[in-house]
């Protein structure tokens, strides 16, 4: 199965070798796309994913799970998902259907590079989507690469839209990945634990909160819009108490009032009454 698929992409004449991934390997399979531009390049791998998909995953005969397993076996052996801005060749272990500008650690996005193929390399070849847990590796890693602040909050923005659940956030909550805003105005990150290199910070979620701590504490660097976005996130890494909402006391002042004497009196009479027939209600009881 293995030469009848590499002979259908037509790289039967470039030994694949013992180590299919690596990049000596790499180059003698990118021989067959030889004088291609990308966009070409993508066109004509398309092509040849097409004609495997079709005839392996779909015979006349109806659908061959056993041919589509050998297929997807191969692809995986042999590396065969070709990644052409990098000029190599992967197995569809190390890819991710996730749009290049999202990076996974450890994982080649493909999806805006086969845009048109989701079936083939989701179903048929089994490249899976990002989950929360690749999402919480990638904001771990921006964290380590300091990363943008930008590309951060849209980390944070992802793994609320997919539910964050049950999942396991001791590392994260230990990891610098919180943009915040000093006093004086600088940027700077922090982790979620009251452990090592603690930063006490808290989170703003309203305009008047705002105006009223702007400069004069350490605060969340996220827009208010941002904060209710990334909540279900903020929540799951323990920092409820940080919320302005929890942190401020509000007083309110009513100024130019005047005390009612009447309907004081008519209160305390009225509260005198309730007292005097439940003592009586369960006095009765008693007999």
């Amino acid at each position: 199965m293995t030469n009848c698929i590499l002979k259908e992409l037509r790289l039967e004449h470039y030994d694949i070798g013992r180590n299919p991934w690596s990049t000596k390997t790499s180059v003698c399979k990118s021989k067959a796309f030889a004088g291609l531009e990308i966009d070409k390049i993508i066109e004509e791998a398309e092509k040849r994913y097409d004609y495997l998909w079709q005839k392996h995953s779909f015979p006349m005969n109806g659908e061959n799970p056993e041919s589509r397993k050998a297929l997807r076996s191969t692809f995986e052996d042999s590396a065969l998902v070709y990644i052409p801005k990098e000029n190599a060749w992967r197995p569809p272990s190390q890819c991710v259907w996730v749009e290049s500008s999202v990076k996974i650690p450890w994982k080649t996005s493909v999806a805006d590079v086969y845009p048109l193929k989701k079936t083939f390399f989701t179903t048929v070849l089994k490249i899976s989507e990002p989950t929360v847990k690749m999402y919480i590796d990638s904001l771990e890693a921006e964290a380590k690469e300091k990363a943008s602040v930008v590309q951060i909050k849209e980390t944070m923005v992802l793994i609320c839209g997919l539910g964050i659940g049950e999942t396991d956030l001791s590392s994260l909550v230990k990891a610098k990945v919180l943009p915040v805003k000093l006093a004086n105005g600088v940027g700077s990150f922090a982790s979620a634990s009251s452990k090592d290199d603690f930063v006490d910070f808290a989170i703003v979620e309203n305009t008047i909160h705002w105006d009223a701590f702007r400069g004069k504490i350490v605060v969340l660097n996220l827009s208010l819009e941002e904060i209710r976005d990334t909540r279900p996130l903020l929540l799951a890494m323990g920092l409820e108490e940080r919320f302005s909402s929890k942190l401020v006391k509000e007083v309110t002042d009513v100024s130019g009032g005047s005390q009612d004497h009447e309907m004081t009196r008519n209160l305390r009479i009225k509260s005198q009454a309730i007292v005097r027939y439940v003592i009586r209600h369960r006095t009765s009881i008693g007999t």
